[in-house]
């Protein structure tokens, strides 16, 4: 008797803690992915400056942090990325700026389709730097208009 209660309790520990792991498992899916934290910067764009070839898979704005998925080719090296907002901004009511992200793959030449969070600190982003100010962001490669208000 006293074994059976004891497998039993065993048994309910174990799956507990297992449950557990799966819940932290599943809240980690992104962070499973390799990340990136990226400043966004306001200013002009250097139309000379490296652009390689990326895909954005989503957005998601969650306080002043834009999460972006990206993915691209490489692997071998270090890419980085860059986030310039448009200093001008559409007069609408949100008004819009537009936003360039841009690539630099350091000349990979591997295949590997790598994917990453890009977490981008879009501030300097805001319309006005006060609470509750709100602004439509248009990123190159993005068909959707992203809404951004500032906290």
């Amino acid at each position: 008797m006293k074994f059976i209660a004891i497998v039993a309790i065993s048994a309910l520990v174990l799956s507990c803690g297992t449950k557990k792991n799966t819940e932290t498992d599943e809240t980690k899916s992104l962070e499973a992915k390799s990340s990136e934290k990226i400043i966004a910067e306001i200013g002009k764009i250097d139309e000379s400056a490296t652009n390689d070839a990326f895909t954005i898979h989503s957005m998601n704005v969650v306080g002043n942090t834009l999460f972006m998925e990206v993915s691209y080719s490489g692997g071998c090296k270090e890419h980085s990325f860059q986030v310039i907002g448009s200093p001008m901004i559409a007069k609408s009511m949100p008004p819009i700026r537009a936003v360039e992200i841009r690539h630099n793959a350091n000349d990979d030449n591997c295949r590997s389709i790598v994917t990453k969070i890009l977490e981008v600190d879009i501030t300097k982003l805001a319309y006005q730097q006060n609470a509750g100010s709100e602004i439509y962001l248009t990123f190159s490669g993005w068909k959707e208009r992203v809404k951004y208000t500032f906290e």
